[in-house]
Parts: structure tokens; C-alpha cells; sequence
């Protein structure tokens, strides 16, 4: 038929729908992309010793004061300080009375584990 004539209805439907998934993997990437950076701006927040103990969190959900002094190598004294002073932030949340006292995260970090 020639070029001026040739009819390519099929061949633009298939580029089009071609570029339909392409367009819709990159809108994907681009939100995946979007909630890493909140989740980087969240652990901005962070100071250094409740970054490392996100990864003590990431293995059990909930920990003790002994196991806070444990991973820091802390006195246990200093441990319960430090955990007081997260719940005061509001970084953990404590449960529990005395000698059954755990703590968890907040939701917020929990979120970006």
C-alpha cells in the first residue's frame, strides 16, 4: 500500500500500551523513592545510641532495661536512665510495672522497620 496509505492502528496500540506499563513502573519507583525519604527524614530525629538500638527493635518487639544495658554495655542503672528518658521523648513506650517492665517503640519508628 505504501507508506501514505498503509494503515498502523495495531502498531500504535501496541506502542501505546507499551508506554502505559513503562509509565506506570516509573510512577511506582517514584513512590517507592518517596517513602524512603520520609523514612530518612524520620531517622534525622534520631540520635545516634536510638538509631543502633532500632536494631535490637528489628529482631523482637519488645525489650527490657537488662537487655538495653546488654547491647550498650551499659550498668544496668544507666540502662533504665536512658530507656526513662526515651519514654519521656516519646522514642519507646514503656509497659508493664517494676521487674516486668518492657519497652517498645513508638509507632512512628516502628513504621520504618
Amino acid at each position: 500500500m505504501g507508506r501514505a496509505e498503509a494503515d498502523i492502528t495495531k502498531w500504535v496500540e501496541y506502542f501505546v500500551e507499551g508506554m502505559a506499563v513503562a509509565f506506570k513502573s516509573v510512577y511506582k519507583k517514584a513512590k517507592d523513592n518517596e517513602s524512603s525519604k520520609d523514612e530518612v527524614k524520620v531517622l534525622r530525629e534520631l540520635d545516634a545510641k536510638q538509631r543502633q538500638i532500632l536494631n535490637l527493635f528489628e529482631i523482637q518487639k519488645y525489650v527490657t532495661a537488662k537487655e538495653i544495658a546488654d547491647f550498650f554495655k551499659f550498668a544496668p542503672r544507666t540502662a533504665r536512665l536512658l530507656a526513662s528518658e526515651w519514654v519521656e521523648t516519646g522514642f519507646i513506650i514503656a509497659e508493664g510495672e517494676g521487674r516486668k517492665r518492657k519497652y517498645r517503640l513508638n509507632d512512628k519508628y516502628e513504621a520504618i522497620l
